[in-house]
């Protein structure tokens, strides 16, 4: 069961079976972003060109950043996994 609450100052609630909560709000953090003059303006450039603002085109950039970092480690995750179990055939290989 989802039921849903939204109060004049209050975000939406949605709440599963009563186990967990989810809200809508979404918490904002500022920060200053330094850039040099032609990083700013391929930037600038970069985000009229799909028609985002600059922040936008920098939030993207950062979460694209954060899942390439997140692939990577899973990716040497399995590679380490493979190694161990296979380690006996990789070592009569000569590896």
């Amino acid at each position: 069961m989802i039921t849903e609450s939204k109060g004049a100052a209050s975000p939406t609630m949605r709440c599963f079976a009563g186990l967990r909560c989810h809200s809508d709000t979404v918490h904002v953090v500022a920060m200053t972003l330094r850039l040099t003059d032609e990083e700013q303006a391929a930037l600038r450039d970069r985000a009229a060109q799909e028609g985002i603002s600059m922040q936008d085109a920098a939030r993207r950039a950062v979460r694209e950043y954060v899942s390439r970092g997140e692939h990577r480690t899973r990716v040497a995750a399995a590679a380490d996994r493979v190694k161990s179990a296979h380690a006996e055939a990789l070592e009569r290989l000569g590896r």
